[in-house]
């Protein structure tokens, strides 16, 4: 699920792996140029060819997210945290107060403000109300929190 924003950065993000890309071809055809012979000693190709490869992948991965993206709209009532929603939670150990906003998927050029909403806090936020408590597992050991307010 993605806000239309959220939708619309993946695809930007997917035209500037594009854009690398075609320069990395500029870059690797004047590698082959520079040492037309020797191809298979040339580091700049092969490095060229290694990247290439990744970026290939990586523009792979986000265009099937895309072709299977559902865009969700903004939230209209904030009885229940939903994506978009911006979500103050209180850290049940610490005492300590902070302010997320659960986004997309992927969030791509996002602050670490914005969680995705499969994030183990994102899937502990999503349904629940103001007052609620949650909890849920990290590498780091459980985490308790109260959502202390919500907002568009």
């Amino acid at each position: 699920m993605f806000l239309p924003e959220d939708l619309e950065a993946l695809k930007r993000e997917v035209s500037k792996i594009k854009k690398k890309s075609e320069e990395l071809g500029e870059e690797t055809r004047t590698a082959i140029t520079q040492s037309s012979e020797t191809w298979h000693d040339n580091f700049g190709f092969e490095e060229n060819q290694r990247e290439q490869i990744k970026l290939s992948a990586q523009a792979g991965d986000y265009l099937k997210i895309i072709s299977r993206a559902h865009i969700v709209s903004w939230p209209g009532l904030i009885e229940k945290v939903a994506i978009g929603h911006i979500v103050s939670v209180k850290n049940l150990d610490t005492g300590k107060i902070s302010h997320y906003q659960v986004g997309s998927y992927i969030t791509p050029g996002a602050n670490e403000t914005v969680i995705p909403y499969c994030s183990p806090l994102g899937k502990s936020l999503i349904g629940k109300k103001k007052g609620d408590e949650i909890s849920f597992e990290t590498p780091s050991g459980k985490k308790r929190y109260k959502i202390e307010s919500l907002e568009i």
